[in-house]
């Protein structure tokens, strides 16, 4: 009967153990990588290619030595002061707007495009646009839950959003414009 040990170094000198074995640790390792990389830039790797490496590649498969990679920045495309921040509701159409189970408020997604908030009621969710010229379009959509009194806001809320052209960043401030400049939100980022 062999000893554990002797079981274990047969384990790791088995070419295909060996090999998944490394598969698994940099599997693991990736995937740390990505969850420590920052929201505006996230980590990728590349097999490197070189004529020694790929003359050597059909040898690694079979002895199970590694292979090279180096790792790839890749930018997000993120607003700074407008993406990855949440914008608590400060006035719609000039009015304060109610909290009715909770503050209303934006928050816009760089690496999704998306946009996800509250209209004070009901969860809101849908996409965005940015482009040249700080322009800016939402597309959203909110629940289906019922507040007290809380229908009108909601639906001035998601016609605001749909009528968004254009924002404005002023130190903690944002100012969401309709195509002919009226402003249609205040928004002040959340601490």
């Amino acid at each position: 009967m062999p000893s554990a040990l002797q079981q274990q170094d047969h384990w790791l000198n088995c070419p295909t153990r060996l090999s998944w074995l490394k598969l698994v640790l940099l599997s693991s390792s990736l995937a740390i990588t990505a969850c420590q990389s920052t929201t505006s830039q996230k980590i990728v790797t590349q097999k490197v290619a070189t004529s020694a490496t790929a003359q050597t590649a059909s040898a690694n498969q079979n002895t199970g030595n590694p292979a090279t990679y180096r790792p790839l920045t890749v930018k997000v495309a993120g607003i700074p002061g407008l993406t990855d921040l949440r914008w608590d509701l400060v006035s719609i159409n000039s009015k304060n707007p109610q909290p009715f189970i909770n503050r209303p408020y934006l928050f816009l997604q760089s690496t999704a495009k998306a946009v996800s908030g509250s209209t004070g009621c009901n969860a809101l969710s849908g996409k965005y646009e940015s482009g040249d010229l700080k322009s800016l379009k939402i597309q959203a959509l909110a629940g289906h839950m019922t507040c007290d009194d809380a229908l009108a806001q909601e639906a001035e809320i998601m016609d605001v959003l749909g009528r968004v052209n254009r924002y404005q960043l002023q130190h903690n401030m944002l100012y969401l414009y309709d195509q002919n400049g009226g402003l249609l939100l205040t928004a002040r980022a959340s601490q």
